[in-house]
């Protein structure tokens, strides 16, 4: 293990309401078989749905709450914290923070409430709703980084589950099966999404300093993170598929109700992303914030707002503007 550091990795959950799902994402942290000591910090938004009662239940089986020498329960101004050893894996801990308050409809964040567990040399990440499925995930990841100095990041292939139908290799669109053993450059990212959030782990130290200018324009906090590794060090793709990616009705990106609100910040977004991250080729870039104008303009109710999209969606990307005014005049024909 790395000196310094207490624990080598940490594998961060954030969860909420996924009563159904997180047993799934649990028994893919504690299966892990590594030669290093990982804690998990899982982070319940207050859920609603009974999920806190599951993680309870959870932890009262497999882990060590007796065990005083490591184990303690304890109730802050902004949750209840418990953290514990795993009964059998012993290089497995779990931090498990129950909010009092929902914080994502706040838009607070929740970094701080990490600080005991933050001085880790990687970081691994799966959503409550997500889960990893092969026990050599993390030492496989680590071994590589720990070979490879010089790359930031490492991401790995995974099968799609559409929750109420079936686990296959590709579906509604994601690229996630197709990743190969490469590195793999920002605008990649940009041109085609290819990085499930349960396939990352990556050197902490490397993106610390990297700070975001407007970072309250971003609309998915994955591309920031992933640019900021291919912009500091190299992002190495693995063709193995060791999670799975789970689309259920209530996530953010699959509930209709929620994409209809993200497409009106998604101009900024991509602004954002433009602003930041040189390393990107401008055309995706420009494309992606010309579309958003022109899908937003189409929904605007107010007339002087669907004109400054219109100006906006000419501006950024003028022959995309020709091509699709072209294909209405001729349907109009």
């Amino acid at each position: 293990m790395a000196e310094g550091y207490t624990f080598l990795l940490r594998a961060h959950c954030s969860t909420y309401n996924h009563v159904h799902y997180i047993t799934d994402a649990l028994n893919g942290f504690v299966m892990q078989k590594t030669d290093f000591p990982y804690v998990c910090t899982i982070m319940d938004d207050a859920s609603t749905d009974g999920e806190q009662e599951v993680i309870k239940e959870y932890l009262l089986e497999h882990f060590d709450l007796q065990d005083s020498s490591v184990a303690y329960d304890r109730d802050t101004d902004y949750g209840h914290v418990t953290f514990a050893q795993h009964k059998t894996n012993r290089n497995c801990y779990f931090a498990v923070i129950f909010l009092w308050e929902n914080h994502y409809s706040q838009r607070k964040t929740k970094a701080p409430y990490l600080t005991e567990w933050m001085n880790t040399k990687y970081i691994a990440l799966c959503e409550g709703d997500d889960y990893w499925t092969d026990p050599l995930k993390l030492q496989k990841q680590v071994d590589f980084l720990e070979e490879h100095e010089d790359y930031s990041m490492c991401f790995h292939g995974a099968k799609v589950k559409v929750e109420g139908g079936s686990t296959s290799e590709r579906t509604n669109g994601t690229h996630y099966s197709n990743i190969e053993n490469r590195e793999y450059v920002s605008t990649e990212f940009v041109s085609k999404w290819m990085v499930p959030t349960a396939s990352v782990i990556y050197r902490k130290e490397m993106i610390d300093g990297f700070s975001i200018k407007h970072p309250e324009r971003l609309v998915f906090g994955d591309i920031s993170l992933v640019l900021k590794c291919s912009h500091v060090g190299k992002v190495m793709g693995m063709n193995d598929m060791m999670s799975v990616y789970r689309i259920q009705p209530n996530s953010v990106t699959n509930n209709p109700r929620s994409v209809e609100s993200l497409i009106f910040h998604l101009p900024d977004h991509y602004l954002c992303l433009r602003e930041n991250f040189p390393k990107v080729e401008k055309g995706p870039l420009e494309w992606s914030i010309s579309y958003y104008h022109y899908v937003r303009m189409k929904k605007q109710s107010d007339f002087w707002l669907k004109i400054k999209d219109f100006v906006m969606f000419v501006w950024w990307d003028p022959r995309q503007a020709i091509k699709r005014v072209g294909n209405v005049m001729n349907r109009r024909r």
